[in-house]
């Protein structure tokens, strides 16, 4: 993590200093449709499919023909809740059987952004950072505790550019979150999501 984490900052510095005009500021959302499982120390897991809004802030530099850039992102389901992976057991109503998400509330990314054209106002660009996601595990059968589950995360996506500072683009995010802030167990959490946001450059 501590390695991946000073690639980015890395990446980010080097951005910096080469590049001090042609940048723009983003911001933007848009939907996204997450699929992962949450897998507890005990073989134990829990599905998550969602629907999810999603909110996205950064930062671009211009960088030959392409570009580097900075971003935060979230996706929000505000309390999906998983299904047992075996059964389709629902914590609040069927009680858990092992210590996995229960429910999802957040996952909040940072990363290193990089592009390049690929046709008239078409780019293709990758990232790789950091995230983490917020919700509730199972401590018990019919009790949770709030913990986040984090670690390394990667995309692939394709924008268009179609004026007036606006970008509409598409992403797919995997997730491999492998550490936690649990209490009393421990889980881990792989995703996939694909997501469609509207961008306005500034």
């Amino acid at each position: 993590m501590a390695r991946l984490l000073s690639m980015v900052v890395a990446a980010f510095a080097a951005t910096a200093g080469s590049v001090a005009s042609a940048q723009e500021f983003y911001f933007g959302g848009g939907l996204a449709y997450t699929s992962g499982t949450s897998e507890s120390e005990f073989a134990n897991s829990s599905d998550l499919d969602a629907g999810m809004l999603s909110l996205i802030i950064g930062q671009r530099f211009a960088a030959g023909t392409g570009f580097w850039g900075w971003e935060t992102n979230a996706d929000l389901s505000f309390g999906s809740e998983t299904k047992e992976s075996s059964f389709g057991a629902v914590c609040s109503t069927d009680g858990a059987n092992g210590p996995y998400l229960c429910e999802h509330k957040a996952t909040v990314r940072l990363v290193g952004v990089y592009g390049v054209p690929v046709g008239a106002g078409t780019e293709v660009f990758g990232s790789l950072g950091v995230g983490m996601m917020l919700g509730d595990y199972a401590d018990s059968s019919f009790s949770v505790e709030s913990a986040r589950t984090y670690g390394a995360t990667a995309g692939l996506g394709l924008s268009r550019d179609f004026g007036g500072g606006l970008t509409a683009r598409g992403e797919v995010i995997y997730d491999s979150f492998d550490r936690n802030s649990q209490e009393f167990y421990d889980s881990t959490y792989y995703g996939t999501s694909l997501r469609m946001a509207l961008i306005r450059k500034f």
